[in-house]
């Protein structure tokens, strides 16, 4: 998780190491939700959204209700061109009353499409 977390941070910063970091967390924990939607989303922002949105499909079948990823799987779906799977998904993060935060970037998100 430290490498996870390293990833996280260095991507905030815009330092292109978070990718190296991000994908040694994969190989070290192929099946965490966390790592998977931190790899996803990065590589969603740095030009391979394709790949990034599979990993970020892989995460959400994972952990189906983990708001902050369901948000990037949307992001992702619309980077990809998929507004309509994008829709669905921000519809179901509009409804959503324990992230707030969340909830009020997919309202937001929604009235752009």
């Amino acid at each position: 998780m430290f490498l996870n977390n390293l990833a996280w941070l260095l991507n905030e910063q815009g330092d292109p190491k978070a990718r190296k970091y991000a994908e040694r967390a994969y190989v070290l924990s192929p099946t965490s939700s966390s790592v998977i939607d931190t790899l996803g989303w990065i590589l969603v922002q740095h030009g391979d959204a394709a790949k990034g949105l599979d990993l970020l499909k892989t995460a959400m079948s994972f952990t189906p209700g983990q708001n902050d990823i369901r948000l990037h799987l949307a992001k992702a779906l619309l980077k990809t061109g998929d507004k309509a799977g994008a829709k669905s998904e921000l519809e179901t993060l509009a409804k959503v009353d324990q992230a707030p935060e969340v909830r009020d970037e997919a309202q937001k998100m929604l009235k752009e499409l």
